[in-house]
């Protein structure tokens, strides 16, 4: 995910947002952050059964509480953050805040999957934690990305304002 916001970033300023492929390079970026997102939001639910199971060694014996419990406490973070999320895009700018919130949001996947790997319930929590306060965050500085570099180049292009 920060491979293709680098890449957005670098490849954004040096394009004329006149050109439809232009237009197209970044819709496809938004795209794939978006995709991104939600593949790693849903990456519990693929492996369920695994982490309620106890079969063998490798499975982690979650209860069915537990395993909610990894979805509430990113839904309440991602609920709160994004409120604060607003204040420092404004503050710090959009290609900053994409930045950041995308940083934690590989972050926070990968606290979770080192949590999962060695069996440690709290470090998938605090995985989650950290997964759920740059997701929603992102999830709304990605389109403000497009329409900064997108629709407001095209407006200054075509009213005059260069």
């Amino acid at each position: 995910r920060i491979i293709i916001i680098c890449t957005w970033l670098c490849v954004a300023p040096k394009m004329d947002a006149r050109k439809a492929y232009y237009r197209f390079v970044i819709l496809f970026f938004n795209c794939a952050l978006t995709f991104g997102s939600y593949y790693c939001f849903d990456m519990p639910s693929v492996l369920q059964t695994q982490m309620e199971s106890k079969k063998n060694g490798n499975d982690l014996g979650l209860s069915g509480t537990q395993y909610n419990l990894l979805y509430a406490i990113y839904a309440w973070t991602n609920a709160l953050m994004v409120l604060i999320a607003g204040f420092m895009i404004d503050k710090l700018g959009n290609s900053f805040g994409l930045f950041l919130f995308s940083f934690m949001c590989v972050l926070g996947s990968a606290v979770f999957a080192l949590g999962a790997t060695f069996g440690s319930f709290p470090v998938m929590l605090l995985g989650r934690l950290i997964f759920g306060t740059g997701n929603g965050s992102l999830t709304g500085a990605g389109p403000l990305v497009v329409y900064d570099v997108v629709v407001v180049s095209l407006m200054c292009h075509y009213s005059g304002a260069e």
